[in-house]
């Protein structure tokens, strides 16, 4: 439900299908999505986003990287600490649902080992949201 407020319930579906095989490859590939769209926007000053302004930061990319590298290696645990911390330095976009599913999502994450996989899945799910804002 809360997948709705923020993009296409048939993506997020899409998303937790993919998880479902393999829940660390199907993040490392969704974020390094991101991380891809947001340097070609870098390159292409001229129709960048907000989102993609707000994904430059060099934390933010290095947390990105790093996270991507973790889950690719199947290492939920380290990955999920470098999003959540990810999260919580982005800066509010005003996009409506997003931040605030956003950092729910980072809160219910943080110190919770092993547990809350869904707010993994809608963590990133709303983290490729933001990014296209």
């Amino acid at each position: 439900d809360l997948a709705r407020l923020v993009g296409k319930e048939a993506e997020f579906i899409h998303l937790q299908r993919q998880a479902s095989s393999d829940e660390t490859l199907a993040l490392s590939s969704i974020l390094s999505q991101i991380k891809r769209a947001t340097k070609r926007a870098t390159k292409n000053k001229g129709v960048q986003r907000a989102g993609h302004d707000m994904m430059q930061g060099e934390a933010i990319q290095q947390h990105l990287s790093s996270a991507i590298e973790k889950f690719a290696a199947g290492q939920k645990e380290a990955g999920k600490a470098d999003l959540v911390s990810l999260i919580y330095l982005l800066p509010a976009c005003n996009n409506g649902p997003t931040d605030q599913i956003l950092r729910e999502c980072a809160l219910h994450m943080d110190g919770s080992e092993g547990e809350h996989g869904e707010y993994l899945l809608l963590a990133v799910y709303a983290l490729a949201i933001y990014s296209k804002v």
